[in-house]
């Protein structure tokens, strides 16, 4: 299935999304309606690394983290970064291992009730050229973390090496997907306020945190892929895609909402309460698989499906 790698950016649709708090948010930042747009480049070669643990905090504006492309192999982490306010790049090393922070400056936050809505949307609609594109070279163990802000994110990291990642998303439509590693790995990802879609690649094995937020999720995972995921339902409807003939099992405690799931799944428990669909499902031959899908679903208002 493909993989749409970007949604067009508007801070118009972001601001409609969460309501009044827009300003606050990007004071925080130390971001004013005033400001210059610039452009600025980050660079720091491999030159013997590893490892590498790299955190990377987009404030605002739309967002494209992938791996490098292989002519720049020799770069572990490029960076080209439409902005208001100031950027951070920190480097340090631990032998042959290097820890990377690119972010935002923070300035002292001050902001209070008059900073509504209306006044962050007319300040920042006409923004639509603020980015963050950030390339992670492909051979380097990472221990990755992103934070994003008011943003919409493209996360390709199918072709990265990760030994963990974790991301915490404020506001925007995130795009998710995660790589196979040599090793098994975690993923916890915590979302916000917005859509969010996480594709799972074929082969890979996870270990996967999620905490849906508010907006719809959907999880896809693909062939092969050996699965453990703990889901915390948020306000909005959950899609889990799965591929054909995999072991599965669905431990679900719904909350508002219901379950549905593949006709070829087998009750093996029943726990219902008063409200919802709650107990243990299994894929003919779960016990016996080699590679499995576990599902750990606690819901809150909406439906899960699983398909």
């Amino acid at each position: 299935k493909r993989y749409e790698t970007e949604w067009s950016f508007s801070f118009d649709h972001l601001a409609d999304t969460i309501g009044e708090g827009v300003g606050q948010v990007l004071e925080a930042a130390g971001i004013s309606g005033d400001d210059k747009t610039k452009t600025s480049t980050f660079s720091e070669p491999v030159d013997g690394a590893v490892s590498a643990q790299v955190k990377l905090d987009l404030t605002i504006g739309a967002t494209d983290v992938r791996a490098s492309a292989e002519a720049e192999s020799q770069s572990l982490i490029d960076a080209e970064v439409t902005h208001v306010g100031d950027v951070d790049f920190n480097v340090r090393s631990d032998g042959q291992r290097k820890l990377i922070r690119l972010g935002q400056t923070p300035r002292d936050f001050i902001g209070s009730a008059r900073d509504t809505l209306s006044q962050a949307r007319s300040a920042f609609t006409k923004r639509a050229d603020l980015r963050w594109d950030v390339r992670l070279n492909p051979d380097v163990l990472l221990d990755l973390e992103i934070n994003t802000g008011v943003t919409n994110n493209s996360l390709d990291l199918r072709e990265l090496r990760l030994a963990s990642f974790k991301l915490n998303s404020g506001t925007g439509r995130t795009k998710l997907g995660l790589p196979a590693a040599a090793k098994r790995y975690a993923a916890d990802v915590n979302n916000g306020t917005g859509e969010s879609a996480v594709e799972i690649t074929d082969g890979a094995e996870v270990d996967l945190t999620l905490n849906c937020g508010a907006g719809a999720v959907s999880l896809l995972i693909q062939p092969g892929a050996d699965v453990k995921a703990d889901i915390r339902g948020g306000v909005g409807s959950v899609t889990i895609e799965l591929p054909e003939g995999a072991a599965v099992q669905l431990k679900a405690v719904n909350g508002l909402g219901s379950v549905k799931v593949p006709a070829n799944f087998s009750r093996t428990k029943n726990d219902d309460f008063p409200f919802g669909n709650n107990g243990t499902w299994e894929t003919p031959g779960f016990a016996q698989a080699e590679r499995k899908i576990v599902l750990n679903y606690a819901g809150g208002v909406g439906n899960l499906t699983v398909r």
